[in-house]
């Protein structure tokens, strides 16, 4: 099913049918919005997505959900039933509808979107600010109370030591002041929950986001009222990022787990693992572990990229956040980003928020020869905020390797024309990126070869993929200039690489 928008025109209504249905607009845009009347309604921007793959949200029947993405495209792809409206904006244009879900799930009970963790997630921001500045009614009161120590709360009582005295109480519309080494700390506790902050009123929550994300100034009744959290917000998020929401990874094989090529070991300035090339300094190997190890070959004074990706389709002007879990290292490594901000890599997980290169990856400076990085993953995301790593599905995963990079052991049907041609059918597992650069191989290995079908064994060499039938989908003949014999039944293999170099 396909929907075909006028020129010119930015929103538009369709009915869906159950299947997928292409709304396509006459130009490119950075955002949709869409508002369901009917069922709940699968988005994406790639055909035949499933509920649960990367990048796909869910808007819930009745409900709407904006779908912000890293480039220009002017095709989102609908899958539902019912009525369903379609805007098509950029970052600059204010959401038409309210957003009541995102990321695959049902709306939650708050009533906030969920999904996509970003610091421009205005629906978390408005929400802190609905919520702290009703528990700042709460709080803002002249009750207080000097204790010895910071109090505790447990099943609707606070336990306070004054005087060395211990004392429980339910009120919780009091404040209590107490020294925490050479600081002043006051806490008080709202439907349960504990807010503790200094007298300055400055409050450390940097372990979830920047307080300028969460927090809401309130100006009421007492104008010198400190900031104050948003304990709602903070909840949720900590939901999602404990929870496995997660942005979309825009990396290919970022768990390294695809390995066409088969070898645990590789050289310099080489495809490795699926879609991941190290450079002329660097060499990969793979350990027991699972992780990869990034080896420098030789000594090196400055800065060099040692392992890398080729993104396509990125915007090189947004944000990102890149990455990496670390789990050995010897020597100094570091991710390279457009403003080239060194931070050497350490055990755990490292992240950096920049603006990148279209080659995203690790990086050596002053490295000593035999110097190595172990790494178990890497994810790439659109924002400022770094949500938790997911590994991807192996299958669906292959698929994407697939379009740079496939090849095929035994091809069943050589269908002999004369000396110096025969049909075949060869057809790739999936589209290529593009017409790919295809090496015959016999089944022992042997490259512009092909074997016998009876004994296996190399049979006619110099043999090539014919130029004329081949596509990003495949060939339908090879050739030789040693001459096949017509009697003969072969068989033979075949390497497609679409890489970027």
């Amino acid at each position: 099913m396909e929907k075909i928008v006028k020129s010119g025109e930015r929103v538009t209504h369709v009915t869906l049918d159950g299947t997928e249905c292409a709304v396509r607009f006459s130009a490119e845009y950075r955002v949709f919005y869409v508002k369901s009347e009917g069922s709940e309604v699968l988005v994406s921007l790639r055909s035949g997505a499933v509920r649960g793959d990367d990048g796909t949200l869910i808007c819930p029947s009745g409900g709407s959900v904006g779908y912000p993405h890293m480039r220009h495209v002017n095709t989102v792809y609908l899958t539902g039933t019912g009525d369903v409206t379609v805007f098509a904006g950029n970052e600059a244009d204010a959401a038409p509808f309210k957003s009541a879900a995102q990321g695959g799930g049902a709306a939650s009970g708050s009533g906030v979107s969920q999904g996509y963790v970003d610091s421009r997630d205005n629906a978390i921001l408005d929400a802190a600010k609905e919520y702290a500045d009703g528990a700042a009614e709460k709080i803002n009161v002249k009750n207080a109370i000097a204790c010895d120590t910071k109090p505790t709360y447990a099943d609707g009582s606070i336990t306070y030591v004054k005087g060395g005295i211990t004392y429980t109480t339910a009120d919780t519309e009091t404040w209590f002041y107490y020294n925490d080494g050479e600081e002043l700390k006051q806490t008080i506790f709202v439907d349960g929950e504990e807010f503790t902050i200094t007298s300055a009123g400055k409050v450390d929550f940097s372990e979830f986001v920047e307080d300028s994300d969460v927090v809401s100034v309130y100006t009421g009744s007492e104008g010198d009222t400190s900031k104050i959290p948003d304990l709602a917000a903070l909840r949720m998020l900590d939901a999602k990022i404990t929870g496995n929401i997660s942005n979309p990874n825009l990396l290919i094989n970022p768990d390294f787990s695809i390995n066409q090529r088969g070898q645990t070991e590789y050289l310099q300035s080489s495809y490795t693992v699926d879609h991941w090339r190290t450079d002329s300094r660097s060499t990969l190997q793979l350990l027991e572990s699972g992780a990869k190890r990034i080896y420098a070959s030789d000594a090196y004074s400055g800065e060099w990229r040692a392992f890398a990706q080729y993104v396509e389709n990125l915007s090189l002007t947004d944000t990102y956040t890149i990455s990496v879990k670390v789990t050995d290292v010897k020597g100094e490594w570091f991710i390279p980003t457009a403003t080239n901000n060194y931070n050497p890599l350490t055990v755990g997980i490292n992240t950096r928020t920049d603006s990148i290169f279209s080659s995203v990856g690790i990086a050596m400076k002053n490295v000593s020869a035999g110097d190595y990085i172990d790494i178990e993953w890497i994810k790439l995301e659109l924002g400022s905020i770094a949500t938790p790593f997911v590994p991807p599905d192996p299958a669906t995963e292959l698929v994407k390797c697939q379009r740079y990079y496939c090849k095929q052991e035994k091809i069943n049907t050589v269908s002999i024309i004369n000396t110096s041609y025969a049909n075949v059918s060869a057809n790739f597992p999936t589209e290529m990126r593009t017409t790919p650069t295809v090496t015959i191989r016999s089944v022992s290995g042997t490259d512009n070869t092909i074997s016998y079908w009876d004994s296996l064994t190399d049979a006619v060499s110099d043999v090539a993929a014919n130029l004329a039938s081949l596509t990003h989908n495949g060939f339908s003949s090879i050739s030789t200039n040693n001459g096949f014999t017509a009697d003969k039944v072969y068989t033979f293999g075949y390497v497609a690489d679409a890489e970027i170099y």
